[in-house]
């Protein structure tokens, strides 16, 4: 019993130092909060923008399966981006830095008294971690939220990559075994410009690639992440910031109808490699 008494004294000091933590948490936050609330609107409104478009294109062709379902993910994964910048601003308030964190390190303070008083009797030592735990949740929460808004300055001005169709949506149809000639594009809406891009397109072993000029086929081999695709690739020394490149690529679609996934890579300096994906529906 005197062992359990400890280990609640210990519980209780440890919620004191984690609640005097989140003060300066605080101070160190609120330096990005503003900076972090105007760009976060920033982003926003260009996302928003963006989707009023893919909206628009949609409106003009409803009849396209493909676009639809098209669309459709790209706006889950703007609501996605929309509620991470939210959560981002929210752990570097008072709320989210200070209030939340505090109130459940002084909630496990008081069940670490109590138990301490009442020699630990009932689900104590349950509600005890359940406090401390949800405490260090929203703590962390806040020290990455700092740390996502401190290296920010150097995010916004790395080249932001996408891929779509000429179209600028990243779906679009065709007929079985037409013969076509395929232009997508490759925007760099980032602050800076991007340099040594290598862009491959990989295409199902039912698409026939044909050569064409600017791009080399590379077949896929059994162990690649694409085994037996078709890499279309292209390379491109410099791409300025906010303009895109068009890229002609010459196919037989497939001779079955379905939907088709075609996995796109662009590596570059400064950023690495963005996965991105494109569709094609195939009708007879």
């Amino acid at each position: 019993m005197a062992a359990l008494g400890e280990l609640y004294l210990l519980a209780a000091y440890l919620a004191i130092g984690l609640m005097s933590i989140t003060i300066p948490t605080y101070a160190i936050a609120v330096t990005y909060l503003a900076r972090e609330t105007s760009e976060s609107r920033k982003d926003l409104q260009k996302r928003r923008k963006e989707l009023a478009q893919k909206l628009e294109a949609l409106k003009k062709r409803l009849e396209d399966e493909a676009g639809v379902a098209s669309i459709s993910k790209e706006i889950k994964e703007y609501e996605k981006e929309d509620n991470r910048l939210k959560s981002r601003q929210l752990f570097l308030s008072a709320m989210g830095a200070v209030g939340l964190p505090f109130v459940s390190f002084l909630s496990a303070l008081v069940v670490a008294a109590y138990g301490y008083y009442s020699g630990g009797n009932g689900g104590t030592p349950l509600f005890l971690l359940t406090f401390m735990g949800i405490g260090l949740f929203f703590l962390t929460k806040s020290l990455l939220a700092i740390e996502q808004a401190a290296i920010r300055p150097e995010e916004i001005l790395l080249p932001a990559l996408r891929v779509t169709f000429a179209s600028k949506a990243t779906s679009m149809s065709a007929k079985a075994s037409e013969k076509r000639i395929v232009n997508f594009l490759v925007w760099n809406e980032g602050k800076e410009h991007a340099e040594d891009l290598l862009i491959m397109a990989f295409f199902d072993p039912e698409f026939n690639v044909m050569p064409g000029g600017g791009y080399r086929i590379v077949h896929q081999l059994p162990e690649s992440d694409y085994p037996d695709y078709n890499a279309v690739c292209l390379e491109e020394k410099l791409m300025h910031a906010d303009t895109f490149n068009g890229y002609n690529v010459y196919l037989t679609m497939p001779k079955k109808a379905g939907s088709y996934f075609i996995p796109v890579q662009v590596r570059a300096r400064k950023i690495g490699k963005l996965d991105s994906e494109l569709h094609l529906e195939i009708s007879a």
